[in-house]
């Protein structure tokens, strides 16, 4: 698939872990708001069938709880969905502010300067402040591997130099003789 029709791609937004943890919350506290709601109409049914009066004055009660019920939740599942989205965002934009100190962090490396690290950061929780441990002992470790081979190379390139002058010397000799 070419990056410019996945770029228009309309689930391509789903693909962010914040745009699926903001998505989360808001259809759990929709889901927990609905079945609030249910739980409330069920309530009111059971206790206007338990009440001594006549069928039609249930069934007015019973209407007039639908009634407040339905408009609780018309207006309650819009402010919910809008709360809970605008938390999620705000909870998830701080809980990724880390993720993304670790991304800018390893953009700036390269095989020339490894020497930076990641920032600590405390306030990220303890599994981002175990991952920065991991990757800032990865890049030690690469680092030191890095360090290693500049030196092998720079060894191997100097015992190599001999033999070669010597081979050009005796080639440039052999070359002026007749």
């Amino acid at each position: 698939m070419s990056t410019l029709a996945s770029s228009f791609s309309p689930l391509r937004g789903l693909r962010a872990l914040r745009t699926r943890l903001v998505l989360f919350f808001a259809g759990v506290l929709t889901a927990a708001l609905l079945a609030f709601g249910g739980a409330v109409y069920v309530a009111a049914v059971i206790a206007e069938a338990a009440e001594d009066e006549p069928d039609h004055e249930k069934e007015r009660e019973l209407a007039a709880v639908r009634h407040r019920l339905a408009l609780a939740l018309i207006t309650g599942i819009p402010v919910a969905v809008a709360a809970s989205l605008g938390g999620a965002h705000l909870l998830s934009r701080h809980a990724l502010a880390s993720v993304g100190r670790i991304v800018r962090t390893a953009n700036t490396l390269t095989l020339e300067h490894l020497d930076a690290r990641i920032p600590s950061d405390a306030s990220a929780g303890r599994e981002i402040e175990e991952l920065i441990a991991a990757l800032n002992a990865m890049l030690e470790r690469i680092a030191r591997a890095a360090s290693s081979l500049r030196r092998f190379t720079a060894d191997a390139a100097h015992e190599l130099r001999t033999p070669l002058t010597l081979m050009r010397t005796s080639i440039d000799l052999a070359l002026r003789r007749e």
